[in-house]
């Protein structure tokens, strides 16, 4: 009883302290099944640092998104990581003035990653480079700096907009493509920690 009483005092500290308490939910744009091995960035070349890739995401694709708070990013392959290997990936982050690319955008490195080995996505975890989106036409910029084994295609959807075929969503391997890979951002999210003591509490 005494354990318990201390297990149960312990979480409610932990609740209390620092009011409001912050959880992540993620937010997915681009959310289709059409696939494509160039977007965001050619995992068929992870073996050359010479790889790069830049994406942006039209701010009308992301109203969900003003005002949030992004502590990460995702992309999703559309099966598992298989190799040993994993490259090391710089993700640069910012504003597009266009919708549309004709060539890289180069912006300051917000966070590496990569793909994981028996995992299908691959995250960039932004940690004290969090930012929050406050509109406009949101860019990615993503370079390999350690060479690794290869990935096959992404998740996405083909670069459609009020039914119009758009030319330039993203810009890889030397050349325009039409297409928006699937992106999680994972958001941080408030909740007032007395909610969640008062929840705990119906627990015990």
């Amino acid at each position: 009883m005494k354990q318990k009483f201390l297990t149960m005092l312990t979480l409610l500290l932990a609740l209390v302290i620092g009011v409001p308490a912050t959880l992540a939910e993620t937010l997915t744009v681009a959310d289709g099944t059409n696939t494509n091995a160039y977007v965001p960035i050619k995992g068929y070349d992870f073996d050359a640092t010479t790889t790069r890739g830049t994406v942006v995401y039209p701010a009308e694709l992301l109203t969900d998104l003003v005002g949030k708070t992004v502590t990460s990013i995702t992309f999703y392959a559309n099966e598992n990581y298989t190799k040993t290997n994993p490259p090391v990936i710089s993700l640069g982050v910012g504003l597009s003035e266009s919708e549309t690319l004709t060539g890289y955008l180069d912006f300051s490195e917000y966070a590496t990653g990569g793909p994981v080995n028996g995992k299908s996505e691959m995250t960039f975890e932004l940690g004290t480079h969090t930012f929050t989106y406050n509109g406009g036409n949101l860019a990615f910029d993503l370079k390999v700096t350690t060479t690794g084994g290869y990935m096959g295609n992404y998740y996405g959807t083909s670069y459609l907009w009020y039914g119009i075929t758009r030319t330039g969503a993203a810009y890889t391997s030397g050349a325009v493509r039409d297409f928006l890979p699937k992106i999680g951002f994972g958001i941080q999210k408030e909740y007032d920690a007395r909610v969640i003591r008062r929840t705990a509490k119906k627990k015990f």
